[in-house]
């Protein structure tokens, strides 16, 4: 009896130790998706600090666009004149769209964690929903 006991306890440890999986840690090369910025939010463009505000990343050989929202200010600084002409498009122009790229892990955030803009009635915002609608992220891990 004392044996079936043992062997009992023994084979809940031995489960126990293998079937708990290890947490990935976001910030692993592995586990990096290879990306561009390559434009902005034009809602919050235009502000003195951005703040790592409404930035659109595209990813997948320019496939798949996403806007996140806590982009690191400290990553790269960009010059007003990306800004220009905030009010007709949400894109940098031509000439910088493959310089400002990025390795990050994210999560899609959930419909309440979405941030919504206001925004002033003379800037055409069309493009921007129609590429990025629904399509928020939570950066977890950033590098250049």
């Amino acid at each position: 009896m004392n044996l079936t006991i043992y062997l009992f306890v023994f084979a809940i440890i031995v489960l126990t130790a293998y079937s708990c999986k290890k947490a990935k840690n976001p910030c692993d090369d592995s586990n990096l998706k290879e990306a561009y910025i390559i434009g902005f939010d034009q809602c919050t463009a235009g502000k003195q600090s951005f703040d790592g505000k409404g930035f659109v990343i595209v990813t997948n050989n320019f496939k798949d666009t996403l806007v996140t929202y806590n982009l690191p200010d400290s990553l790269y600084k960009f010059p007003p004149s990306h800004f220009a002409n905030r009010q007709f498009t949400f894109l940098f122009p031509d000439s910088v769209r493959s310089k400002y790229k990025i390795r990050f892990a994210y999560k899609t955030s959930d419909t309440k964690e979405y941030v919504y803009s206001l925004c002033t009635h003379d800037i055409l915002t069309a493009d921007f929903s129609w590429f990025v609608k629904d399509r928020q992220i939570k950066i977890l891990c950033i590098r250049k």
